[in-house]
């Protein structure tokens, strides 16, 4: 049997080995954090460095698209200034008289950084020179068309002979409707279609001014002012919509504005024989044509709207008139 102090003794040396054990386990929990810690850190520098590659691949992505954008730009740069080198020949040799006054033949070939700021933005459901907006029109064969921009989806079903999207394309009674019969033509060859759609779309616009007066009349008192189509089409547009602050700054354009030039072709063609029906008319249309360029023919800033309301009571009615002119 053990002595009180044996049993002191014994008691002393389990605390002791528990003290000795307790600190074993302190110290390998330290190491243990302290191992974490390092993983966490390496996970964390790993994460940085993944953060650096991403974003240097984005810079790369973004100064690749950059470039493109340059190419671009130079490749029309040098078709405007091919253009304006034919005519310039053409002048020389007496073919077109050169009078030294600015006209819409010296517009249609002008270099964007040539433009400054006389200059309007055509884009836009209350833009009656906008190739979407809605007037009835006449074609050859006395059927009626709801816009410039369905004529054109309607010639383009005629050129691949889809009837049934010509006929869904003139008579859709929403223009997303009309919209789906395009993109649905059959047969359709976009290769085919590149090689004639300029065409068609000077063909659908002209009927268009040849028939709605009153949109003729604010075409005609634009004046000398560049037109520009506020699109990112890089073929009829300027390649910016309006509510992009690059629409109101000729020099970042990069479209080919085909849809301009066919407009300022037209206003050249339509003031050779253009004659005021009355005091009346004339003055109601420089009326319009001011609010147009305040309102309409302007950047859209998306903060502020002015005269949206106004502008839509404004041009209502517009179909009819133009179907009574």
């Amino acid at each position: 049997m053990m002595s009180d102090n044996d049993i002191v003794v014994k008691i002393s040396k389990e605390l002791e080995d528990l003290k000795v054990s307790h600190k074993g386990m302190h110290n390998m929990l330290v190491k243990m954090q302290d191992e974490k810690d390092m993983l966490k850190k390496e996970v964390d520098d790993v994460r940085r460095a993944n953060a650096a590659v991403h974003n240097a691949v984005f810079l790369l992505e973004e100064e690749k698209i950059n470039l493109r954008k340059a190419v671009h730009k130079l490749k029309l740069r040098n078709s405007m200034t091919q253009k304006k080198v034919l005519k310039l020949k053409e002048k020389l040799r007496g073919v077109i008289k050169d009078d030294g006054e600015s006209s819409d033949e010296d517009l249609e070939f002008a270099d964007y950084d040539e433009i400054g700021r006389d200059f309007i933005l055509v884009g836009g459901i209350n833009d009656p020179l906008s190739f979407g907006y809605k007037v009835t029109l006449l074609d050859e064969h006395e059927k009626e068309h709801k816009s410039a921009e369905r004529y054109y989806w309607y010639l383009m079903a005629e050129y691949f002979n889809d009837q049934d999207a010509m006929t869904e394309i003139r008579t859709a009674p929403t223009y997303n409707g009309a919209e789906n019969a395009m993109k649905n033509i059959k047969a359709f060859s976009e290769k085919k279609w590149n090689q004639i759609k300029l065409e068609m779309y000077i063909k659908a616009q002209t009927l268009k001014f040849e028939q709605a007066r009153s949109i003729r009349n604010c075409l005609v008192s634009t004046g000398t002012s560049y037109i520009a189509v506020a699109s990112e089409d890089k073929l009829y547009g300027t390649g910016w919509r309006k509510i992009r602050e690059e629409a109101m700054k000729p020099l970042t354009w990069d479209g080919q504005n085909e849809g301009g030039r066919t407009l300022m072709r037209i206003r050249k063609q339509s003031l050779l024989k253009h004659s005021w029906d009355s005091k009346q008319e004339q003055a109601e249309t420089e009326n319009r044509v001011r609010d147009l360029r305040r309102f309409v023919w302007r950047r859209i800033d998306t903060n502020r709207r002015p005269g949206g309301p106004l502008m839509n009571r404004k041009f209502n009615g517009e179909q009819r008139q133009a179907q009574r002119n």
